[in-house]
């Protein structure tokens, strides 16, 4: 295994656009996870993978030994401890870092039982967090508007934990086209609204819609939503981070499924 110290290397140039650049993230249709956890789960959702690059004393670490071992035929490079140490956010990493395929775009139709689609978030800590809470509710299928922050970026896979290689996720829609093949209930929140989320039926199909964190869901969404509803909050603020609004709603379906 060939070792990198410099950071002239070809492969580290690569990497640093990569972790900087949604532009050269598209352009190269290719995205990096960083750490045991989502290298494992990249590994046993079977997602093609380009590289992976270890710190020079990951090989010693017993997890990235057996993973290594159930992993054959994936092409490896080792970098320095020093380098790695510059390239990577090392709090959340033990010396691993995978350099995976970026999912090309997809026809869509939405035909899923559960779907949610973001219109226009734009922080990456929102966007991760609502994918995971997504896949713990069941959900399908994710669409993200072109104004979302980019699905593929660091700060939103380390927020959506693993996210990424459970659900079907499509950026860069068109999030009406969507609506247009979707058959059951649309739901979108409103400040405004008479009808309480807790009163309206959840149990079929539905697809929810999330909006930006401070102009919410655009105009010509909220008018494609047959349903818009209230999230009761009894103390005095004003709203919700839709982050936390996201999650009451799709438990809230959780919670009726189960009763």
């Amino acid at each position: 295994m060939s070792l990198i110290t410099s950071r002239q290397n070809p492969l580290v140039k690569q990497i640093a656009k990569l972790l900087e650049s949604p532009r050269e993230r598209r352009k190269q249709q290719q995205f990096i996870v960083e750490g045991i956890h989502l290298a494992q789960l990249a590994k046993d959702s079977g997602w093609p993978v380009t590289q992976l690059i270890l710190a020079e004393s990951a090989s010693q670490h017993p997890e990235i030994g057996a993973l290594l071992r159930t992993w054959p035929g994936v092409p490896v490079v080792s970098v320095s401890d020093g380098l790695f140490q510059q390239m990577f956010d090392i709090q959340a990493n033990v010396g691993i870092v995978v350099l995976l395929s970026q999912p090309l775009g997809r026809v869509i139709a939405d035909t899923g039982e559960f779907s949610v689609l973001l219109d226009d978030v734009q922080d990456p800590g929102n966007v991760g967090t609502i994918m995971r809470t997504a896949v713990a509710a069941g959900v399908s299928n994710i669409y993200l508007s072109h104004g979302c922050a980019d699905v593929w970026s660091p700060k939103v896979l380390r927020a959506a934990m693993g996210a990424h290689f459970q659900v079907n996720v499509n950026s860069d829609v068109d999030l009406l086209q969507v609506l247009e093949s979707h058959s059951g209930k649309v739901v979108v929140t409103d400040l405004a609204a008479s009808q309480s989320l807790y009163n309206l039926d959840l149990r079929g199909p539905v697809c929810m819609i999330f909006g930006n964190e401070g102009a919410g869901v655009s105009e010509r969404l909220r008018a494609a939503a047959e349903d818009k509803v209230l999230i009761p909050m009894p103390g005095k603020i004003e709203s919700l981070n839709v982050a936390a609004a996201a999650a009451i709603c799709l438990f809230e379906r959780v919670r009726q499924l189960q009763r």
